[in-house]
């Protein structure tokens, strides 16, 4: 029988393709992350690859990359299914090596018939051919596209990954197993910490590089509002320690996410915003308004505002606040500090 490997991080979307492909006739691996997709292709040899641009350990272009690279793998159709159409993005996808080009949202029928056609060898492009498939409805609605990151040349689609002081989705949360919304079942604050961490990691080591830079504040809002649905609103940074080096988009507990970056003195700080929806489904408290987590050598803050969540990562605790506020800033005559749960 025809094997399929899908490959994708956020599970939600790869549950919507698997049982339209099974339906289809196909055998359907899964695959979280880049590396997964190397180790499955080498044991199973999948006739078709559906392959997400951004995922952990290794991102789809570089995964295109190797697997043309190899004279075991090079003939292997690889279908990108993502939701980036920044300009250039499909010139940089097929340089990697992809055979098809493929923009969320994208029906379970327009798929089958994607895979058909170059199995078939008669797809040309990025379009579909062969007569369409009736199409399969899935009774979960489809999540929201998953923005890819263009590694060939900055763009906007970002993690904030520098409101500085310390991460986290807003608002208080039971100690200890929780349920944190998309993410699986028994998830802990630590776990979105952890979440947060990783995605601080890769902007500050240039594996997800900004795709808006240079930019002020409010220009860099205007772009994020163009491509979520929720508000995102950035200081206008006056202290002079503080930069704002960029922003992108990105996923964050299966939902879109803006992330932004700055840099206070040496220290780099990322910012991580999430929508109310996203954050009703993380199952956060609301009290203490803000919570402080050190893990892994990292401070991460989480806390909500208004109908948006918040994580920050730093190594620089709650000074790291000094993006959004000055250092002698206080409210109602306290000062931030006393406002944060330490955990």
């Amino acid at each position: 029988m025809t094997r399929v490997l899908i490959a994708d991080d956020a599970g939600d979307q790869r549950a919507l393709y698997v049982a339209p492909l099974a339906l289809a006739g196909f055998v359907v691996d899964e695959a979280a992350d880049g590396g997964e997709v190397i180790d499955i292709v080498a044991r199973q040899q999948p006739d078709a690859i559906v392959l997400d641009l951004v995922m952990p350990v290794l991102d789809g272009l570089e995964v295109c990359r190797r697997l043309k690279a190899d004279d075991r793998t090079a003939a292997i159709p690889i279908i990108v299914l993502t939701g980036h159409t920044l300009p250039g993005v499909r010139e940089t996808v097929h340089s990697a090596g992809a055979d098809a080009f493929l923009t969320r949202p994208c029906s379970p029928a327009t798929l089958v018939a994607a895979i058909r056609g170059h199995l078939r060898g008669d797809a040309s492009g990025d379009e579909p051919s062969g007569e369409p498939l009736r199409e399969i409805r899935i009774s979960k609605p489809a999540p929201a596209p998953d923005p890819l990151v263009n590694p060939a040349a900055p763009g906007p689609r970002a993690w904030l990954s520098t409101i500085a002081a310390a991460v986290v989705l807003a608002i208080s949360i039971t100690l200890g197993p929780g349920s944190i919304g998309s993410v699986p079942r028994g998830i802990r604050l630590s776990d979105v910490a952890d979440m947060s961490i990783d995605q601080h990691q890769k902007l500050g080591r240039g594996l997800v590089p900004p795709e808006v830079t240079g930019v002020s504040h409010r220009l860099m809002e205007r772009w994020f509002r163009q491509r979520v649905d929720f508000k995102v609103v950035l200081p206008n940074v006056k202290d002079p320690k503080v930069t704002l080096v960029g922003g992108r988009m990105s996923r964050f507990a299966n939902a879109d996410a803006a992330a932004i970056e700055y840099q206070l003195d040496q220290h780099r700080v990322s910012l991580f915003i999430v929508g109310e929806e996203a954050y009703n489904r993380l199952a956060l408290g609301e009290s203490p308004r803000f919570k402080l987590i050190r893990q892994r050598g990292y401070d991460v803050i989480i806390w909500r505002h208004g109908a948006t969540g918040y994580t920050m990562v730093s190594e620089i605790g709650v000074r790291a606040c000094r993006v959004c506020h000055a250092p002698d800033e206080t409210f109602d005559g306290a000062s931030l500090e006393s406002f944060v749960a330490r955990l």
